[in-house]
Formats: structure tokens, sequence, C-alpha cells
């Protein structure tokens, strides 16, 4: 819907972009069902996941990236995600980690774009969040355990 996206372009603190590759791994068996289940009327997934709760990590290796005048590129920053239930009634609790080899402006762009207080499609995300807790930088690599086992995710 252009209007929607025209909407968040506007709604943004300071204008940023993003382009680089990610990795959306939840704990759900097989297939996440938010991805395919039904929708409410704002488009938010109403599936039960497969476990009851939803853990998603959403890692972030920024090729190009520019917060107003700030150079983002070849930094790197999640978004970690637990959901009580279906994603779209919200309640969640999530997390920012960012770039320990980041400088401090960089750190406190990444924080911004992700916890969604830069606008934009992050600030819709944000939306579903009830708990925020602190971000953390962290040096860029951590364990993440799927029912397959664990994967490595390297932030740097």
């Amino acid at each position: 819907m252009p209007a929607t996206v025209d909407s968040w372009r506007m709604r943004m603190a300071e204008p940023w972009t993003i382009k680089g590759e990610y990795l959306e791994n939840c704990n759900c068996e097989v297939l996440c069902p938010c991805l395919l289940g039904p929708r409410n009327a704002r488009g938010g997934a109403m599936a039960r996941p497969t476990e009851g709760t939803c853990d998603v990590p959403v890692v972030f290796a920024v090729e190009r990236e520019r917060f107003g005048t700030v150079a983002l590129d070849g930094t790197h920053a999640a978004l970690v995600v637990h959901t009580p239930g279906p994603m779209g009634e919200g309640n969640w609790t999530a997390g920012v980690y960012v770039d320990e080899r980041a400088t401090a402006d960089q750190r406190r762009a990444l924080e911004s774009i992700f916890a969604g207080r830069a606008g934009g499609v992050m600030a819709n995300i944000a939306g579903l969040v009830t708990t925020w807790l602190p971000t953390r930088t962290v040096r860029g690599q951590g364990r993440h355990h799927t029912p397959l086992g664990w994967v490595d995710v390297a932030m740097g």
C-alpha cells in the first residue's frame, strides 16, 4: 500500500536507509505459521506459534546504511523478540543488540532504528512491544538454539 509506505517515510525522525542481509529464525517447528497464517485487521499475524510462544532473533548485516549523516556501512545489529502468543496480539518483549565495533554515533543510530524510534517500518514493529530490555553492545557472535540444534550467528 503506497500510502502506508509514504506515511512511514513522513514519520521518520531522521532519514535512514538499509541495504544488506538478515537472518530471521524463530523457534517454531518446521515453518513459522506467522508467515502463512491468518491476519488481523491491521495485518498482524494471528496464528499461534507451534510452541505456544515465539522467540525470534532478527540479525542484520548492513552493507550500506545511513542514518542522517552517519554512515553505518559494515555494521551489525539484531532485534531479539519474545511473544507470549500470536505475534499480532502484541505484548512483545524485545531487545536490541548493536555491534561493539561501531562508533558511539553508529551505535546510537542503530539503536534508534532497530528500537523503532527513528520511524519507518521498525516503528510499526516497535508498536507491538510492551517491554523493552536494555540495549546491549555485543562482540559480534552469538548462539541460537533451534529445534534442529544450535546456530552460530556472527555479528562481526
